[in-house]
């Protein structure tokens, strides 16, 4: 008779552990990946990457558990003195994010890193793309002066209009919808980063991550004449330009300079 008690006691209980953990949510793993599935796990990106997720596995049987992103970032790399460890000119919140991604049993929940950081304010009925420099950059005679390199049917409104060191290149058709996210040659901030992720306030798990300067210190894509280049890859870099025999340079003016 006691065995059988015993075995009701024990029975019982396992019942009210499930229905607990029934009610409850968890994260198993957090890490960072350049799809959104995560199925490509990295811990070092580029400044001309397509794609940084912060990643949690997830699993829960309520509808209503949130989950939140926020990423720190520790330290910069400058553009002028890429070896150089910056710990001033910093965003120590650089952007966060939450989701609420419902039931499920060990599923992916992902938010996208957007190079800007923060989501901008300002409303553009186009496109923002990065500032144009003028001056010297890496000595302290020059800016970011805005008017941006455009693409046709578009103009600028002028310096940091789509956000601060970007501009926004205004449709010129008429009826276009206004949007501050759609982002454009934006390039990602070197420096080191941890995604630290919280369920329903409460922190349940971190990742570090680096972003870098492309392989080689030039980007996929071939430059072109007279297109930003700082932030993008270090000062100074030579690249194999948009045609035989051309070679890019990325000088102190902060665009690219290509000669044959």
């Amino acid at each position: 008779m006691r065995s059988r008690i015993f075995g009701a006691l024990a029975f019982s209980a396992l019942i009210s552990w499930a229905m607990s953990a029934c009610t409850s949510a968890g994260v198993s793993f957090v890490y960072m990946a350049i799809d959104t599935g995560g199925a490509q796990p990295r811990q070092t990106f580029y400044t001309d990457s397509t794609g940084v997720f912060c990643i949690a596995k997830y699993s829960a049987a309520r509808q209503d558990a949130t989950l939140d992103f926020v990423i720190n970032q520790l330290t910069g790399s400058p553009w002028c003195s890429p070896s150089k460890v910056d710990t001033t000119d910093i965003h120590p919140v650089f952007w966060n994010g939450e989701l609420t991604p419902g039931k499920g049993v060990e599923s992916v929940a992902a938010m996208q890193l957007l190079a800007t950081g923060m989501p901008i304010v300002h409303p553009c009925n186009g496109y923002c793309a990065q500032n144009l420099p003028a001056g010297n950059l890496c000595k302290g005679t020059g800016a970011t002066a805005g008017s941006a390199a455009c693409e046709a049917t578009y103009e600028s409104l002028g310096a940091d209009s789509c956000g601060l060191g970007l501009t926004c290149c205004e449709s010129l058709i008429p009826g276009g919808s206004s949007s501050g996210t759609g982002l454009s040659t934006v390039p990602f901030p070197a420096g080191t980063f941890v995604c630290h992720v919280l369920l329903d306030g409460v922190e349940v798990g971190s990742t570090p991550f680096t972003i870098e300067y492309p392989p080689g210190n030039c980007p996929v894509s071939p430059p072109v004449d007279g297109v930003p280049c700082y932030n993008w890859v270090p000062e100074g870099s030579k690249c194999a330009g948009n045609g035989v025999n051309v070679t890019c340079t990325c000088g102190e003016s902060g665009v690219w300079s290509c000669v044959k």
